[in-house]
């Protein structure tokens, strides 16, 4: 499965990347916008995400904008929903404005709060 993490911290994406990398192969951006390209070019590639984590708060773009440009991406390229959405963040809650999304995961994350909302989601490790 591919793997796009979204965060603007280094440190966050970086461990992020570590703790989702037993789950599939991790892609790393630091903002919104190359995210949004990344994305699109995965489904023009046909070779979409299973997973994307966005986090709120980030320069350039914010995490919903993201949120809803993938949702336009999956509408515009005809693709019915793939990727699962889990927003992580250091609020206590995702802002109710934000929808579409698949699991939430409060910064700092753990590997057990990693390894609850992926079997949540029916994602099990590699082997």
């Amino acid at each position: 499965m591919r793997i796009l993490i979204i965060d603007d911290d280094y440190v966050s994406r970086a461990k992020l990347k570590a703790l989702f990398a037993s789950y599939g192969d991790c892609d790393g951006v630091q903002n919104g916008k190359i995210a949004i390209a990344m994305v699109e070019s995965a489904y023009r590639e046909d070779l979409p995400y299973g997973l994307i984590t966005i986090d709120i708060n980030m320069p350039v773009i914010d995490g919903h904008y993201v949120l809803h440009e993938i949702k336009h991406s999956e509408d515009l390229y005809a693709i019915a929903k793939i990727a699962k959405i889990v927003i992580v963040s250091k609020l206590e809650a995702v802002p109710p404005h934000y929808r579409e999304y698949d699991a939430f995961c409060q910064k700092p994350v753990s590997p057990e709060k990693i390894d609850e909302v992926m079997k949540e989601l029916g994602f099990e490790k590699m082997v």
